[in-house]
């Protein structure tokens, strides 16, 4: 098999999965909401206080800042599990005794997910060709303002980020929710650095793309400031200026193609680690029960004519909601390693003791602790391959509901401590807050896991959430209720209920598809 059609296999694979097709309706939307009309009020690249006219080259700028540091997010989340899928499909078995080279092996994974990235930006380009012509404030499409940061920002960034994908999926401590977790603030962090102006750590060309801005913009507004970001911001009336795009110099274009060699050197790291071994799923039995010679003595004794018998039928089946949540808390507690245990006993019991009134200063790390736990429901029967017969063995909306509840038995003993704290200070409306919050975080992982079967879903949508919400102040995402109590409970109430009644109504389909 050659290299072109192992990267197609890669790719159609990728192509064809539900969240693949989530992230790239994600980026149609974006194609829209980014690109406000003049008197909608609000401003999504704001640059010196000033706007460019939506011409070809800052719709470009637009695309490439969007797509630079949500991709980012975005992409390595959908595309970092390529290896891991791999061992958990058995493929492995084919892989490890084959002539296939490891540096093949894993440089079709980066090249693969490198043009999946490159596909998602190009699809966000056409997107905002066609808002160009929709808005009509330049209806000239000036191709190359369009292509040449896609290929002197885009192209080298994506490498970098390709190459991360597999070097966090070969690094054995970051294949799960603490390599998600880890790359969260590495993002955010690569955005911040960008932002202040370190220009060795952009690597998204954030920083690059403002600055040209900024420059241009002060030479036409010179009332314009320096400062710039990339968000919602609710404005007034906005001046807007005509920009011509970026003069595409020789040491410009060095500079921004030298990125390639940090993507060559952490595919090396990459290599370095990598071992052909890890593909083999070690969860699968070495040897057939059926090929084990202690057992074919007992089925020649069973196949012997006269002596083979039937069972007979036991009545009928019964399928009680108690044993179901209770075989759930045993597979969503299995897996975890004993300092898990032992770092959540610690929070539980800091939680609890703390004073009242340094507890919300000091929860963050709880309120993303359960982050595994919850990105498990819903998900393990597609990981495993066991959708046929876990479907057969029982009503669906009765095993959804057990997996629900027993998510919420989990996040109610992880919050025990935080409950009862809150109880003796009688804060009431934080109670009220913190026991709603309780039930949305594993109520949205359960939607999650029903809709894309995969745990990186959720682990991105929530690690958002709890950045913008309950770690900033007086959030409207704040679903915990840490800095806004009252205002929101309902709120996150009812969206609670809808989406398990959407996870219920989805589930049901499923089964009857």
């Amino acid at each position: 098999m050659n290299t072109f059609t192992i990267i197609r296999t890669e790719m159609l694979r990728q192509i064809r999965s539900y969240p693949f097709m989530i992230t790239l309706a994600l980026i149609i939307f974006m194609g829209y909401a980014l690109v406000p009309t003049s008197d909608a009020g609000y401003t999504i690249l704001h640059t010196g206080g000033v706007r460019g006219i939506y011409n070809s080259a800052w719709l470009s700028a637009m695309a490439t800042v969007a797509s630079a540091t949500l991709l980012w997010l975005f992409g390595f989340y959908l595309l970092r599990s390529n290896i891991s899928t791999d061992r958990q499909l058995n493929i492995g078995t084919l892989i490890v005794p084959s002539p296939y080279r490891n540096g093949h092996y894993l440089f079709t994974k980066a090249l693969s997910n490198w043009l999946l990235l490159l596909m998602m930006h190009l699809a966000l380009i056409f997107a905002f060709m066609a808002m160009q012509l929709v808005r009509r404030e330049s209806i000239i499409i000036n191709v190359w303002d369009y292509f040449a940061p896609f290929l002197f920002v885009i192209v080298p960034s994506f490498a970098v980020l390709a190459a991360l994908t597999i070097l966090f999926d070969v690094i054995p401590g970051l294949k799960g929710a603490l390599g998600n977790f880890i790359y969260f603030f590495l993002w955010a962090a690569l955005g911040a650095f960008s932002l202040e102006k370190y220009t060795w750590a952009d690597v998204m060309g954030v920083q690059f793309i403002f600055s040209a801005i900024i420059a241009d913009a002060k030479q036409h507004v010179p009332l314009a400031d320096e400062s710039f970001g990339f968000g919602y911001n609710e404005i007034g009336k906005l001046q807007t200026f005509v920009w011509d795009g970026i003069t595409w110099t020789p040491d410009i274009i060095q500079s921004r193609l030298t990125w390639f060699v940090w993507a060559i050197g952490l595919f090396a790291v990459a290599l370095l680690i990598f071992r052909r071994n890890s593909l083999l799923n070690r969860h699968a039995p070495a040897e057939s029960k059926l090929g084990n010679p202690a057992v074919k003595p007992l089925l020649q004794q069973e196949l012997t004519p006269g002596t083979m018998a039937l069972s007979p039928l036991q009545g009928e089946k019964r399928y009680g909601l108690i044993p179901h949540i209770r075989v759930e808390l045993k597979l969503m507690s299995k897996d975890f390693p004993r300092w898990w245990y032992i770092v959540t006993l610690v929070l539980i019991a800091g939680s609890l003791f703390l004073p009242y009134n340094e507890l919300k200063d000091w929860m963050g790390l709880l309120l993303v602790w359960p982050i595994a736990l919850w990105s498990q429901m819903a998900t393990r029967e597609k990981r495993y391959r066991m959708t046929a017969l876990v479907t057969s063995s029982g009503p669906p909306l009765l095993q959804t509901i057990s997996i629900w509840i027993a998510g919420l038995l989990a996040t109610f003993a992880l919050g025990i401590g935080v409950t009862l704290n809150t109880i003796m200070a009688g804060d009431w409306d934080f109670l009220l807050s913190w026991v709603v919050g309780m039930c949305f975080a594993p109520t949205l992982a359960l939607l999650s896991g029903v809709i894309s079967g995969t745990k990186n879903v959720f682990e991105v949508i929530y690690l958002l959430l709890w950045y913008m919400g309950p770690m900033q102040y007086e959030s409207a995402l704040d679903f915990y209720g840490l800095h806004l109590t009252s205002k929101l409970t309902w709120f996150y109430f009812l969206c609670t209920v809808v989406l398990l009644a959407t996870a219920l109504f989805l589930k049901k389909k499923q089964s009857n598809a």
